[in-house]
């Protein structure tokens, strides 16, 4: 962590504590509405370039029982770039479903993609930004969860998340057009992936803030899409702060500072004739 990012902590640490009467935390939360069910249909169209088009329905179903807990599904379908047949994912999710108690919920997700091809930048500082790599798989199931504990009005949070995946390679395309099939594309069939972290959050509103301060800190893995790749994992930290500066909550200045560190766990091979020093 930077000593720009510590001061900045403590700056407005102090700030909020000394301008701050309420209770909670710091900041008791503003009085909402309760939640009630409610549902929307609405259309996805969209385009990864150099992958796909693509164009659906999403649906979602929000304040079940009362609570935050959220259903989502949606249904994708399109034309894939080098695949004879069409592209298409289906998706469903659940968010927030307590467990117990409203301080203990679970989020999950699952999704089902066929003819999928999502693309990969050249490694490297110098790397040409418009080169790519396409990793085709020709089936992807994947799913994967988040455990959430949470306190104090949900002002203070802790959380776990994994993901999941099977993945049955189709081919790779390289920078050239150069297409590898199944067997020499090196697409990992088994990738898994997790984050956790703490999310601190004094405001008196956590989805409108209007006063207050939010911190987070996150560390999370990246596996390795193929063969070849590096692994590793990422730390963030995430400071922002809310001060009102119009009457009645109707102006807000927002203050964020970001700061995130990597750390290489399983080194990527190179191709060292492609780097000569002099």
């Amino acid at each position: 962590m930077t000593p720009l990012f510590r001061c900045g902590i403590f700056v407005l640490l102090f700030l909020f504590c000394w301008t701050s009467t309420a209770s909670a935390i710091l900041f008791e939360r503003r009085k909402t509405f309760e939640s009630e069910i409610s549902w929307f249909i609405y259309p996805v169209i969209g385009s990864i370039p150099g992958v796909q088009d693509f164009y659906g329905l999403g649906g979602t179903v929000s304040g079940i029982g009362g609570s935050e807990s959220d259903i989502t599904a949606i249904s994708l379908r399109g034309k894939a770039e080098y695949f004879e047949d069409d592209f298409q994912i289906d998706i469903l999710s659940i968010f927030d479903v307590p467990l117990f108690t409203e301080h203990l919920t679970f989020t999950w997700f699952s999704t089902k993609i066929r003819n999928a091809g999502w693309p990969e930048g050249e490694r490297g500082i110098d790397s040409d930004p418009d080169s790519m790599y396409y990793l085709l798989a020709s089936n992807v199931d994947a799913s994967g969860g988040e455990l959430s504990v949470n306190v104090l009005e949900n002002q203070l949070e802790f959380y776990y998340a994994y993901s999941d995946a099977s993945v049955k390679p189709y081919g790779l395309v390289d920078p050239n057009g150069t297409f590898y099939n199944a067997q020499n594309s090196g697409i990992i069939e088994s990738p898994r992936g997790f984050r956790y972290g703490i999310y601190l959050d004094d405001t008196d509103n956590r989805r409108d803030p209007r006063i207050g301060y939010r911190f987070q800190y996150e560390k999370w893995g990246q596996p390795s899409s193929r063969a070849g790749n590096s692994e590793y994992f990422q730390e963030d930290y995430n400071l922002s702060g809310y001060i009102p500066v119009l009457a009645e909550g109707k102006g807000v200045l927002v203050l964020n500072q970001f700061y995130g560190s990597s750390t290489v766990i399983k080194k990527g091979t190179v191709d060292k004739s492609l780097y000569v020093c002099d």
